[in-house]
């Protein structure tokens, strides 16, 4: 008896076309084609790629600290080479690469030692701008001394009792360590003999009783030598529901200041801490300059004890150079800017290198999403557009002559004796200032040849110009020779002299309360005079 076996007949479906399996074939029927354009309806469109990122930086030589052309930069994901590119002549380098977390770069150059930096990640049209890479020569990669010091971010201070381990390459944050020590009672730690190289030292603990949220600090060994990293400053842990801005550089500037400004709740204006209005923990904006440096170095610290909804935006000013241009000085100052939220590190932003601007705007803050800006730009009154910025223009003349006094420097100081700006007369005597909006600021007049004057109690208001009254400049020739004041006050109304009115003089410009000079009081006929003053200006 045979048996006979039915065939086995597979059909697949698959964006209109049918295969068939088992030696049969079948046509497609109209109900087939229907099912089929409306699967592909269902079906979701493909995201579209991903623009490209970028990697930039900049590599010097670790003991010259010139730049290095001609290294070779690639970049890998993985064991995968992904992208490579060479130094300019400048030292400087971008290369294009996708979105991605965990990068790789590693350098070389004949004649140094190899380095790669670890855990980089890049996000789409955005730039990620490397820290200073700087390479070790090849000689000198005998045993040395490396190490650093780690200040707090509140007071600058350095701070004993912390845990330091070290792990070879450049932010490398897992691997093999190859040493544990202690900063001492200055916050200071050293490592003896290691290979010179490159290495990243990994902070974690507390001392006394506050606990500081860890940090990465990059240490270079040059063989032969004792290196000692610039200071890296740790953050005590802060509320959950805190931030904490902190920022970092080299010897030079000398000042750079933090600027950031956000949303006041019920309110469409918006707040601007820094050095000038320092902010408040307990009132609105509920964000605090904690500390300002003017001496290189920072810590400069920026507390957001409550956030608002909202964006806030942070910048970095370079106050040292704020009226030079070009220059190249904020960006080769090795500025840093951590964010911290809670007890984590969330962000490390390094500033962009070879790039000409006196203001860096770093990153935009919203809820829990830090957005990196990363842009350079030359700015006498930063975030000037947002807050409402004002100016305070003039003109300074020959009290004598009345030409006007060309290259006269003009200062402006808030009511509480911090420089906010200053200028320098143009040919005919004018000038003009960019303030913050603020109240009680006086400006103080200066140049070779000429008394020193002041003038007080200015306000301004934002978006708002204010003229101040004409300055008559008094050339010190006479300086020690005595003068009289006189004039005359009148009825407004009908023009006619005031009897019996006091006439109080003080020394300065608009100033409304201080030490009084010299009283008299009008005669019949509304005249005045002071007699035997000091060579000056009063109002």
């Amino acid at each position: 008896m045979r048996t006979r076996h039915a065939a086995v007949v597979a059909v697949a479906v698959l964006c209109g076309t049918v295969f068939v399996h088992g030696g049969f074939n079948f046509g497609v029927t109209g109900a087939v084609r229907g099912q089929v354009r409306e699967l592909k309806k269902k079906l979701p469109e493909p995201p579209p790629p991903q623009p490209d990122g970028y990697l930039a930086g900049y590599v010097r030589d670790a003991a010259q600290r010139t730049a290095l052309s001609g290294v070779s930069v690639k970049v890998y994901l993985g064991e995968r080479l992904v992208a490579e590119a060479q130094t300019a002549s400048n030292g400087t380098f971008a290369v294009a690469v996708k979105p991605d977390r965990g990068y790789r770069v590693n350098f070389s150059r004949t004649g140094y030692l190899p380095l790669n930096y670890y855990n980089l990640s890049v996000a789409a049209s955005k730039v990620t701008h490397l820290q200073t890479v700087s390479q070790v020569a090849a000689g000198s990669g005998g045993p040395g001394t490396a190490g650093g010091t780690v200040t707090d971010a509140l007071t600058g201070t350095g701070v004993p009792g912390l845990v330091v381990v070290i792990r070879e390459g450049v932010n490398a944050t897992s691997g093999t360590i190859l040493g544990t020590t202690v900063t001492d009672s200055s916050g200071s730690f050293v490592f003896d003999n290691l290979p010179g190289g490159y290495y990243t030292a990994q902070v974690t603990g507390a001392s006394g009783e506050t606990v500081y949220i860890g940090i990465y600090i990059t240490v270079i060994c040059i063989g032969g030598a004792t290196t000692i990293a610039e200071p890296e400053t740790v953050s005590p842990v802060l509320g959950p529901d805190q931030w904490r801005v902190v920022l970092t550089w080299g010897d030079t500037p000398t000042d750079l200041d933090a600027h950031i400004t956000g949303p006041l709740p019920g309110s469409s204006n918006r707040f601007h801490v820094y050095f000038a209005d320092r902010g408040s923990a307990d009132s609105p904006p509920r964000t605090v300059l904690d500390r300002d440096d003017t001496t290189s170095y920072g810590p400069e610290t920026i507390t957001i004890h409550q956030q608002s909804a909202g964006v806030y935006r942070y910048g970095v000013h370079d106050y040292t150079n704020r009226a030079s241009s070009p220059s190249l000085a904020l960006s080769n100052s090795g500025a840093r800017v951590s964010v911290y939220k809670g007890n984590t590190l969330r962000a490390v932003f390094n500033v962009p290198a070879n790039t000409g601007g006196t203001f860096w705007r770093v990153f935009d803050l919203e809820g829990d999403v830090i957005t990196p800006v990363n842009t350079m730009s030359y700015e006498t009154v930063p975030f000037q557009s947002e807050t409402g910025a004002g100016v305070i223009a003039g003109s300074v003349r020959d009290a004598v002559t009345g030409t006007g006094v060309t290259g006269t420097n003009v200062s402006v100081y808030s009511a509480s004796g911090l420089l906010l700006a200053s200028a320098v007369t143009n040919s005919s005597g004018a000038y003009t200032v960019n303030v913050p909006a603020g109240t009680g600021y006086y400006a103080v007049f200066t140049r070779t040849g000429y008394m020193t004057a002041t003038y007080r109690n200015i306000d301004v208001s934002a978006n708002t110009t204010v003229y101040l009254q004409a300055l008559a400049f008094l050339d010190t020739a006479n300086s020690s020779t005595p003068g009289d004041i006189s004039g005359r006050v009148t009825n407004a109304f009908t023009g006619n002299g005031l009897p019996g009115v006091s006439v109080s003089i003080r020394a300065g410009y608009n100033v409304t309360s201080a030490t009084v000079i010299s009283t008299t009081t009008t005669t019949s006929s509304g005249d005045y005079s002071c007699t035997a003053l000091t060579l000056g200006s009063y109002p």
